[in-house]
């Protein structure tokens, strides 16, 4: 009797952890949706020459809504780890811009709170298009500056990218997020 009820709620707990990960699937699908056009109606006023303080706007409008974007693209990878489908992504994209994108917004919040933002980027990738996965580099160091931010109560936040070796078209690149916060303890 035993094993014929753990095998019930085993098929229960299954099924329940299917309908979480269906749902979760379907509903961070279904807002990506909207917030790609929240992001490209952004990219076109923009270019619609705005006016300074619209220009400014704009770009908080477009940084907020690539970050929720993001946190959508998490549910969906946590679904993809969760199923063991996550696969990486291997695009040409630009890691100054990138860099400078994660940190835009960041730097308005770190100002807000009355901190020096700063982001020091290596000249040697200046201009340099690279190949790997933005959106999970985006995630990281969005993180990262966050909880900076987040722990730092005055002072200075700096972001630094580096690069450190460039062999047989291969570079290898240093990120590092350094806070005058409370900083982590030791033994965490």
């Amino acid at each position: 009797n035993l094993n014929v009820e753990l095998k019930k709620v085993l098929e229960k707990a299954e099924k329940s952890s299917q309908a979480k990960s269906e749902f979760l699937s379907t509903m961070s699908h279904e807002i990506r949706t909207p917030m790609n056009a929240v992001i490209g109606m952004t990219n076109l006023l923009m270019m619609g020459n705005p006016r300074p303080d619209q220009k400014d706007n704009l770009e908080i409008l477009k940084f907020s809504a690539n970050n929720l974007l993001a946190l959508v693209n998490d549910v969906l990878d946590f679904n993809k780890i969760e199923s063991g489908k996550v696969v990486f992504e291997n695009i040409k994209f630009n890691l100054v811009e990138l860099m400078q994108n994660v940190c835009g917004g960041q730097r308005l919040k770190a100002e807000e709170k009355g901190l020096n933002f700063i982001l020091e980027i290596d000249n040697n990738l200046r201009n340099k298009q690279v190949f790997g996965d933005p959106t999970r580099l985006s995630q990281i160091i969005f993180n990262l500056v966050s909880n900076a931010i987040k722990f730092t109560h005055n002072g200075t936040v700096w972001v630094n990218v580096t690069q450190l070796e460039n062999r047989h078209n291969m570079i290898t690149v240093d990120f590092s997020v350094k806070d005058t916060g409370i900083g982590i303890e030791k033994e965490n």
